[in-house]
């Protein structure tokens, strides 16, 4: 396509025009940051994670890393506590996903599933009524709350036979905040990944 036939709409022009934009995204991207940085060491803190019984898990420190193309749009997440490998995935992953807020969610995969697994599903009930949600996809790697990636747990639970007859070899549990509930991100999250840590035990 020549140059010469491509038309910007006028919105188009006035994003492109607009620099204050980035300085401002710049700025509250920081405090997303902070405001993560904040639960990084409200979690630290929990004897909770420092007893957890899966070995190697906090061997890395939390991190926070950022993101520009989630579904077209940034991100900043927080992995802690985390472990990462080929064979085994055990992560509570805290993230701000641009104009869609906060979510808080635990990811179990592989080995790490196999050992949590009976705990897991017959546990499941004590965190009915406290807003989780449970992913239904068959990757783990989407993170927003369409349909068909997320249903409520209750409903999970009410339809467990059509769901536990999935082949998938993870489980996601996930909460979230709104944008509005930034204040609440710290002390929220601490409070999910203990009523995570709860039904694991």
């Amino acid at each position: 396509m020549q140059v010469n036939k491509l038309n910007f709409t006028s919105e188009e022009l006035g994003v492109l025009s607009n620099s204050d934009f980035f300085v401002v995204k710049h700025q509250a991207t920081q405090k997303i940051s902070l405001i993560l940085s904040h639960l990084l060491q409200e979690l630290e803190n929990s004897e909770n994670i420092q007893s957890f019984p899966l070995q190697g898990l906090n061997e890395k420190r939390g991190k926070i890393f950022r993101g520009e193309n989630y579904r077209l749009l940034p991100y900043v997440v927080l992995d802690y506590p985390r472990q990462f490998g080929k064979e085994s995935v055990f992560a509570f992953r805290s993230m701000f996903w641009w104009g869609n807020g906060f979510s808080f969610t635990l990811h179990i995969q592989g080995e790490a599933l196999i050992m949590f697994n009976d705990r897991l599903h017959s546990n499941l009930y004590q965190l009915t009524g406290k807003g989780f949600y449970v992913c239904i996809n068959t990757t783990p790697w989407e993170y927003h709350y369409g349909t068909n990636n997320y249903i409520p747990l209750e409903e999970y639970i009410a339809k467990s036979q059509k769901y536990k007859a999935r082949s998938n070899d993870f489980f996601k549990l996930s909460r979230r905040l709104t944008l509005q509930q930034y204040s609440l991100v710290p002390e929220f999250g601490k409070e999910t990944w203990e009523l995570l840590k709860k039904i694991l035990e």
